[in-house]
């Protein structure tokens, strides 16, 4: 019996399987396509946090504690059909139907060998990669579905539109493919640098917005994207993402949510917050455009210093997610062995808000074994010395993942300095990268602690780019007091507050705009105004802003 053969007999001996009381336990909870959200979730599960922002975890199902067998590296597809999750366990290759209400499993059925992701259409729709089939549960469709020099297709699709799916491939283009079903004629493809760089694992669809999201353990990231798959803009960092599936009418949460499986030791489903805005980012140093303000301790250049090379200066295998063209890297190995190498790089300095709660990065280290190290750190003023606290360090291989520490604790001083030390402890070592360096909050960009022992004129500084695709903002006040800085375009609408501080000290500061406006949404290119107000005091500044 060939492998077609074997596959046909199997998806008949599941349709079975699932055609008696399983099927009848498993009733889809209609969806109401006038409304946006389920005026009627339960709020009986306690454990239910309220969502704060963009990638919250709401919920976590422990599902060890359920009963389910082997361990998180054995979760694969997940998908949802408005009543129950469907998980699929790698380790005893069967489908587990949960009801996240108690939660607990409400039964189980075996798969093909090697079953991966699942979507829902109709049924749910299950991808296996020895035959590179899709196949239905509860139906009798299959397709062959290996597309883009994948070596296997993962996660698929729900809730997009009846008669087709969307399959994530894994390897090759790394794109998502759409197919008819249940011919499985493959109609369309998307995909984009920002998330193909590196395979995905997760796919899944929000029908009200019209928006996918994509997400993996290689990138450790979440993104919404576009029907076209660019990037909207909105992301999250989570790690060891193994699938997601969205809900659009949670039966537990007033909002929608988004489920994700992880694939690591500890073993849990989470329902995410999608739906809140993204927590405000007012500085972002991605070095697209060089050093932006960022500089280093040792005096030497690069290899024996940090500096900006390409983004895959050591390979795919060590670039950092997302991370574009250009990466901050410093190279033990390319400075040879005569060199000891310890360099810290430092941020530009600026004044932390009362929600500056999380440093967000993305990093890769390729440790050498004999005492090298990155350590990733704070420096903060309280304004009269400087003090640095080591909040993370790094002494293993850690290959292109995103991290974050938590630096709520510093919010309130008066000036902040983000730092990375490399130190190769005087031996042959490796290399290490950081990039897309990240402070949530209301923080504001600070180019320098204010200076009192010279005249402070002001206004804008007089060379500031006004033609710029990275806003780099500079301006002087000579007073203490309240400050305000605002964007507007060239209608008089208000774009953007930047600053609304009620006693800044006097002195030159640079902002950073990330050319989002107030609600988080990217501005288009054109011509803006900058109002800089303090007291009786105001100046005013054309900005051209380009993408």
């Amino acid at each position: 019996m060939n492998k077609v053969s074997t596959l046909i007999l199997c998806l008949a001996l599941i349709s079975i399987l699932f055609a008696g009381p399983t099927k009848n336990a498993i009733s889809k909870q209609p969806y109401d396509t006038n409304s946006r959200i389920n005026t009627k979730a339960s709020t009986g599960p306690v454990h239910v946090d309220d969502g704060r922002a963009l990638g919250d975890i709401l919920l976590t199902i422990d599902l060890a504690a359920i009963g389910m067998p082997g361990d998180g590296n054995d979760n694969a597809g997940l998908t949802w059909d408005g009543t129950y999750l469907y998980l699929v366990n790698m380790y005893d290759n069967n489908l587990y139907v949960i009801d996240p209400m108690g939660p607990t499993i409400v039964n189980n059925s075996p798969l093909l060998p090697s079953s991966w992701g699942i979507g829902y259409e109709q049924n749910p729709w299950v991808t296996e990669n020895i035959t590179h089939y899709c196949y239905e549960i509860g139906g009798s469709g299959s397709f062959y579905c290996l597309q883009g020099g994948a070596f296997g297709m993962a996660d698929v699709s729900e809730n997009w539109q009846d008669g087709e799916l969307w399959i994530l491939a894994v390897g090759g283009t790394n794109k998502a493919y759409k197919f008819t079903v249940p011919a499985g004629t493959c109609t369309d493809s998307i995909g984009d640098p920002t998330w193909t760089s590196t395979s995905q694992r997760g796919l899944t669809y929000d029908p009200w917005d019209e928006k996918f999201w994509v997400g993996g353990w290689n990138s450790n990231m979440v993104w919404e994207i576009n029907t076209d798959g660019t990037p909207t803009g909105r992301q999250f960092s989570f790690n060891n993402v193994a699938s997601l599936a969205y809900d659009w009418q949670s039966t537990l949460h007033p909002e929608p949510v988004l489920w994700v499986a992880t694939n690591e030791a500890s073993n849990y489903i989470y329902m995410v917050d999608p739906d809140n805005p993204q927590p405000a980012i007012t500085l972002l140093w991605d070095f697209e455009d060089g050093l932006q303000g960022w500089t280093h301790t040792n005096g030497l250049l690069f290899p024996e210093a940090w500096g900006i090379e390409a983004s895959d200066y050591q390979g795919v295998s060590w670039q950092i997610p997302a991370s574009g063209d250009s990466s901050m890297w410093i190279d033990s190995d390319a400075a040879g062995s005569g060199t000891w190498v310890q360099d810290t790089a430092l941020s530009p300095v600026f004044v932390p808000g009362a929600t500056m709660d999380w440093l967000k990065y993305g990093f890769t280290y390729n440790d050498e074994g004999i005492s090298n190290r990155v350590i990733v750190g704070i420096k903060y003023y309280d304004g009269s010395s400087w003090t640095a606290v080591a909040l993370k360090t790094y002494t293993a291989d850690t290959i292109s993942e995103c991290d974050s520490v938590d630096v709520s604790a510093y919010n309130g001083y008066n000036f902040i300095q983000i730092y990375f030390y490399y130190d190769d402890n005087n031996t042959w070592a490796w290399y290490a990268a950081f990039d897309n360096v990240m402070i949530n909050g209301d923080t504001t960009g600070i180019a320098e602690v204010p200076k009192t022992d010279e005249p402070l004129v002001f206004g804008f500084a007089p060379d500031m780019p006004t033609l710029t695709k990275h806003p780099v903002i500079s301006y002087t006040t000579n007073t203490q007091g309240k400050i305000c800085l605002k964007i507007y375009d060239n209608t008089g609408r208000l774009i953007k507050t930047l600053v609304d501080r009620q006693n800044e000290p006097a002195g030159t500061k640079t902002v950073f705009w990330n050319g989002k406006d107030d609600n988080l949404r990217n501005v288009a290119n054109g011509i803006y105004f900058l109002q800089l107000q303090a007291g009786e005091k105001s100046a005013t500044q054309k900005l051209i802003y380009i993408k």
